[in-house]
């Protein structure tokens, strides 16, 4: 996931807050880093494998529609 966020925020620069505000939402309590367990866990439901490589497009739908989400509830 991580070779995924790096290709999206040099293709997409506009969600690089998005990237930022949803690492500190998925942080370990305590942390400042994502949560491992819980990164593995939503992608083992989402693909059948905590290892299975998470698509370019899924990732940037995701924070496409969170952004858009946030800018709707303000």
């Amino acid at each position: 996931m991580v070779g995924s966020v790096w290709t999206l925020m040099k293709l997409r620069p506009r969600l690089i807050g998005e990237v930022v505000r949803v690492a500190w939402a998925f942080r370990s309590r305590g942390g400042i880093l994502p949560a491992r367990d819980l990164l593995r866990w939503r992608t083992a439901t989402a693909y059948g494998s905590a290892d299975a490589p998470v698509p370019f497009e899924d990732l940037a739908g995701f924070l496409t529609w969170r952004r858009a989400l946030r800018s709707v509830m303000r």
